[in-house]
């Protein structure tokens, strides 16, 4: 993501900041006065510039780096828990690394500084969030980190070992994880510069709102490459009962987490709620059709019999 950073200055530069306010963005901005943002995009045509400089380097970033992931996955390792480690090790020193940063070079006398402490934030600290940009970048690294890590979790709680069902462990990380990859980057490169429908939200930044289009690009975003799995046999759909609905009913459940969640934040809801709804819905499906060992009375009546009751079903509480 350093590239992103080189990228964004040669971008500012050429829409005409000077060296001085692009300095000040790649700082830590916290001593920023709190008019410097309506400030800068007072002027309608380099409002409508930075709002493009955010989507190109800050969600361009995001996109690289996790579909980075999701093909390291595919292709290289075939243990998903080593990966859910190493991932969630390296996030946790380089969030380690940002904040110690802007802790110790706090202020106009470090601004210089920052020309080469800014590579640390891969130009994820986005314009529009102002005095915070820094702050909202590492609390979406860490609200990713540990969205990563709980839907991991949830999925060893919820689905039969990784070594027992591959192609549905294989399925179930790219419906969990295609979403959070380019439905949340959808919402922002289609809603921030077309959004017309405006709303606000909550959020760590001093520009909190999301549009309806914006809305609507996040379930497209979501259900497209979902459909595009299913369906060039990157994944196999018949691994998880009634794939293709599932994929819908993600979209779905992705678009409303990504909507309501804190802002900054929503890199933890949505994978940890799809990996909820991927769990339940392996379930209910293996119920359904009287496969899942959870509802199935025979066995357990085999196992556990009354002696009040004979050889009748019996469901008993084991201590």
């Amino acid at each position: 993501r350093s590239l992103f950073v080189v990228l964004r200055v040669l971008y500012l530069r050429r829409i005409g900041l000077s060296e001085e306010v692009i300095d000040e963005i790649n700082g830590t901005r916290l001593d920023l006065p709190a008019d410097w943002l309506p400030k800068l995009l007072a002027d309608p045509r380099l409002k409508t510039r930075i709002k493009i400089c955010d989507v190109l380097f800050r969600k361009g970033g995001h996109v690289v780096t996790l579909t980075s992931t999701i093909i390291f996955n595919a292709l290289l390792v075939s243990d998903l828990g080593a990966l859910v480690l190493s991932v969630s090790l390296g996030s946790l020193l380089l969030i380690t690394i940002q904040a110690t940063a802007v802790w110790l070079f706090n202020g106009p006398e470090h601004r210089a500084k920052w020309r080469w402490l800014s590579f640390l934030f891969g130009a994820a600290d986005r314009i529009r969030d102002g005095r915070l940009g820094q702050q909202n970048a590492m609390m979406g690294s860490i609200s990713m980190m540990w969205g990563i890590v709980a839907s991991f979790g949830i999925a060893l709680l919820g689905l039969p070992p990784q070594e027992d069902a591959e192609k549905l462990w294989a399925l179930s990380t790219q419906l969990v994880l295609l979403p959070l990859t380019y439905g949340d980057a959808m919402g922002e490169i289609i809603g921030t510069p077309f959004g017309r429908h405006r709303f606000k939200v909550r959020g760590l930044g001093e520009i909190n709102e999301k549009s309806l289009e914006g809305c609507a690009a996040v379930f497209m975003g979501s259900l497209i490459p979902g459909l595009i799995v299913l369906g060039s046999g990157a994944a196999d759909p018949d691994a998880m009962p009634a794939a293709w609905g599932l994929v819908a009913v993600i979209a779905a459940l992705t678009t409303l987490t990504e909507t309501i969640a804190f802002r900054s934040t929503d890199n933890f809801v949505i994978p940890a709620c799809n990996a909820i709804l991927v769990v339940i819905w392996w379930h209910a499906a293996e119920a359904i059709n009287g496969d899942d060992p959870a509802f199935d009375l025979a066995n357990m009546s085999d196992t556990f019999r009354s002696p009040a009751f004979g050889s009748t079903p019996t469901l008993v509480l084991v201590e």
